[in-house]
């Protein structure tokens, strides 16, 4: 028995001379009493032993009457401090009419501990001083508290590993419970936050505010309320979206009355669904872009057909050629445009290489200085060595230009634009899978001093369409096709910007695998080829199915010509000699050229085909071409028509 937690009774009048027997219960008294109580003599023997101690510690009365009570019931490590303290109590002058209780260690009959609460009372027996013992058993009561503490440890460890923000405050705005969530938004532990309030770590007032309203408009309600994307700032500045229900309650009946929330960040869903409507926004775009793309891929085809027919009949030295290369160079720059918007609307056909990145900005020097004027100069910064890529040249070219040009616009003072390259090996980005490994990049980087980019316009630089230049300053497609040409490769594009210090736009390219070498130079364009053959042209538009036509004759060749796809097939029938070649436009009202292909080719197997079409893929409108090697994009000129004609017809079957 131990003296640890002590208590002391309430002392009662000093005894005068000796006490009656009557002070001490008899059996038949101890055997009423629910609590086990036993009586040790002065030496600590036991003189007296109830039913409850029998029951509590499996010792008979006729067991322990005689034996040392200590022995009998204090486990060995407490035995002797605990027999040294009672006997010290019984022989106070004073201890009559006083009471101790302690709480010890016990001993059961067969061994085992229990956890007991002793309360002693030192009264006057026959022969002298007794001790009556009353004898608690706390273990029931101490395996619930553990059972308590082990059930509120779980539901802390639950609650703390819940990723929603669950909270409780009182009618102050204090916090009174939270999880380990709440307390890593606010930058502090559980323990920071308890008694604290939102002011103490939000320095948003307006947020502090908002809270606050909504937590008492529950507790005085008595309802509960869901609040839709309420913003929170939290510990490091970032600012959160949450999805919060509150609802009032009180720990217990009769308590103070709470606001008790749970919040859900929905902040990167919010993003992902922005970023949905901005790909779906991208696309109907995209989808109108291909469609006003292909309809002017028509026009250029008839104006560059037309104008390279007049030329072609035209004696050199004629004043009429000074008219006509404006045109072919207007058209030049129309065709331009189209690929543009076709490559915004990712319907332009790519011819991915292996490209130096390097090699090909340096080469773009000149023409980059330029660009840029008198007032902006040019500083760039070239890699120590060769920076391979695999990306269709004319729209690497593209990247380029157009960044430059941007940062150009972005300096209407002047200055200097950084370009800058380099290689970075096996850099994770944030597009890489978690599972994938880190790969090489090449990086581009393209820097201004200029007027720099405000916070709210930031995100939707890369948007089609929008500009903050001036209507006749840009078309707002140049950083929307320079985000489609990397994103196509399977690079990323990020822009950094402050209002006043300039813009940093960041292009990252995965490097060309090891052992790729650069494509070689394309040889130049040889004569115009002739043939005699006889072509089949169908082409709904007449002004480019008449340059078809002309351009064709004008090679040798035999034409029939066609202006709908059934009066196609109907030539195809009905035509005496051999057709050696059809040329079908792709996208044709009826009947697709394909299908043209399929339906005159099964009435004469051996004709050959060549399809043109203003989109510049293979897959036009849900009617697929065989392939690339088949397709003749638009625009092109008489010359690039004859070559293809005669590549097609020259192929070996």
């Amino acid at each position: 028995m131990t003296d640890e937690r002590v208590e002391r009774g309430h002392a009662g009048a000093p005894a005068v001379g000796a006490a009656p027997a009557a002070l001490v219960p008899t059996p038949a008294l101890l055997d009423a009493l629910p609590a086990a109580t036993l009586v040790l003599d002065a030496a600590a023997r036991v003189v007296a032993w109830n039913h409850a101690a029998h029951a509590l510690f499996g010792w008979t009365a006729a067991e322990a009457t005689g034996r040392d009570g200590l022995d009998l019931l204090a486990p060995a490590h407490v035995r002797e401090p605990a027999r040294a303290r009672i006997l010290a109590f019984v022989g106070r002058a004073d201890a009559l009419g006083q009471t101790r209780r302690f709480e010890s260690p016990l001993l059961h009959r067969e061994g085992r501990e229990l956890a007991g609460a002793v309360s002693l009372a030192v009264v006057a027996g026959g022969t002298g001083r007794v001790l009556v013992a009353v004898v608690e058993d706390l273990s029931p009561r101490r395996a619930a508290e553990a059972a308590v503490r082990e059930g509120e440890r779980r539901l802390r460890r639950i609650v703390d590993l819940v990723p929603q923000f669950i909270f409780a405050k009182d009618t102050e705005g204090r916090f009174v419970l939270v999880n380990e969530a709440v307390a890593r938004a606010y930058g502090t532990t559980v323990e920071g936050l308890h008694g604290r309030r939102d002011a103490d770590f939000t320095a948003t007032e307006e947020e502090v505010r908002h809270f606050r309203n909504d937590d008492l408009e529950v507790i005085r309600s008595g309802r509960p309320k869901t609040i839709r994307e309420e913003v929170l700032t939290d510990a490091t500045g970032r600012t959160r979206v949450l999805d919060t229900i509150k609802i009032p309650f009180t720990f217990h009946d009769g308590g103070e009355p709470c606001v008790l929330g749970v919040s859900t960040d929905v902040t990167e869903r919010k993003r992902m669904e922005a970023a949905l409507v901005q790909a779906q926004k991208m696309e109907a775009v995209g989808r109108l872009a291909g469609g006003v793309a292909h309809d002017f891929n028509n026009l250029l085809t008839a104006i560059l057909g037309y104008t390279q027919l007049l030329e072609a009949r035209l004696p050199e030295g004629s004043p009429l050629r000074r008219d006509t290369g404006p045109i072919r160079e207007a058209a030049d720059r129309a065709t331009a445009l189209t690929r543009q918007l076709l490559t915004f609307a990712r319907r332009d056909r790519t011819r991915p290489q292996v490209v130096d990145l390097d090699a090909l900005t340096a080469g773009l020097e000149p023409m980059l200085a330029r660009l840029l004027g008198g007032a902006v100069t040019l500083d760039l910064r070239r890699a120590p060595a060769p920076l391979p890529v695999e990306i269709d040249p004319a729209q690497l070219e593209q990247v380029v230009v157009n960044l430059v040009v941007n940062a150009r616009d972005a300096m209407p003072a002047g200055g200097p634009v950084r370009v800058a390259l380099r290689g970075l090996e096996a850099v994770a980005t944030a597009a890489t899978p978690p599972e994938a490994t880190p790969r090489p990049w090449v990086e581009l980087v393209v820097e201004d001093q200029g007027v720099g980019i405000p916070a709210d316009v930031l995100p939707r630089v890369f948007e089609p369409f929008f500009t903050t230049k001036s209507p006749s300053g840009g078309s707002g497609l140049g950083l929307a096709i320079c985000y489609g040409i990397v994103e196509r490769a399977g690079g990323r594009i990020d822009v950094e910007s402050v209002p006043g210090r300039g813009s940093t736009f960041r292009v990252r390219l995965p490097r060309a695998t090891a052992g790729a070498e650069p494509a070689a130079p394309r040889p130049p364009p040889a004569r115009v080829p002739r043939g005699d053959e006889t072509v089949l042209v169908v082409d709904d538009d007449e002004p480019v199915r008449d340059v078809l036509s002309r351009a064709l004759e004008d090679a040798g060749y035999r034409v029939l010509s066609a202006d709908a796809p059934a009066t196609a097939v109907q030539v195809a029938r009905d035509h005496a000699g051999p057709i050696h070649l059809l040329v079908a436009d792709v996208v044709m009202p009826g009947m697709s050229g394909p299908e043209v292909a399929r339906r005159v080719q099964a009435i004469r197997p051996t004709t050959r085909v060549l399809f043109v079409s203003g989109f510049h893929d293979t897959a036009q409108g849900g009617a697929a071409v065989p392939s690339a090697e088949d397709l003749l994009p638009k625009p092109f000129t008489p010359a690039e028509l004859a070559r293809r004609v005669r590549a097609v017809l020259d192929r070996r079957a």
